[in-house]
C-alpha cells in the first residue's frame, strides 16, 4: 500500500512538471518600488484569439460651429437608458448631451453656484431617471432630473 501511494505522488508530480515544462510564459514579473509589475512581452498565449474593433459612432470636435459646443477636458460619461450621451467637461463644467446617433442635443450647467451649476464637477453618473453629478469643491451631490 505504501508502494501504491508512493508510485501516486510521484506520478502526480511527474505529471505537473510536464504541465508546466510545456507552458510557454509570455509575460514578465518584476517588482519596482514596492508594486508588483506585470508586462506582457507581446506574444499572445492563445494565438487563435481575435478582437475586431467597430466604430459605432463619432463625435466631430473639428466641424463645431461655435465654441460653445466644444469639449476641453472630458473627464466622465454615462449613458441613460435611451441610448443618450452625457459628457462631463471638467474645465468648464458643462456637461454635453449627445443622443444615441452622436448629435448634441443640449449643453448645460457651467461654472457657478446657482441651480445647475458646479463650482468644479467631478463625474456624471445616470441612475434610472437622474442624472448625479458630484460637485467637489462645494461638497454637494447635485441630482438633475432626465
Amino acid at each position: 500500500m505504501k508502494l501504491f501511494k508512493l508510485l501516486a505522488i510521484t506520478l502526480f508530480v511527474v505529471v505537473i512538471m510536464n504541465c508546466a515544462k510545456n507552458k510557454e510564459i509570455t509575460f514578465e514579473q518584476y517588482e519596482e518600488n514596492g508594486i508588483r509589475i506585470t508586462k506582457n512581452n507581446g506574444i499572445p498565449a492563445d494565438t487563435t484569439l481575435s478582437i475586431e474593433l467597430k466604430e459605432v459612432g463619432f463625435i466631430d470636435m473639428e466641424n463645431n460651429e461655435g465654441t460653445d459646443s466644444l469639449i476641453t477636458f472630458g473627464r466622465s460619461f454615462d449613458f441613460d437608458k435611451a441610448g443618450n450621451l452625457y459628457i462631463l467637461d471638467a474645465r468648464t463644467s458643462k456637461i454635453h448631451k449627445y443622443d444615441k446617433y452622436f448629435k448634441l442635443i443640449s449643453i448645460f450647467g457651467g461654472k457657478g453656484q446657482g441651480p445647475g451649476e458646479f463650482i468644479q464637477a467631478a463625474n456624471v453618473i445616470v441612475k434610472e431617471d437622474t442624472l448625479i453629478v458630484p460637485d467637489v469643491r462645494s461638497w454637494k451631490i447635485n441630482k438633475l432630473e432626465l
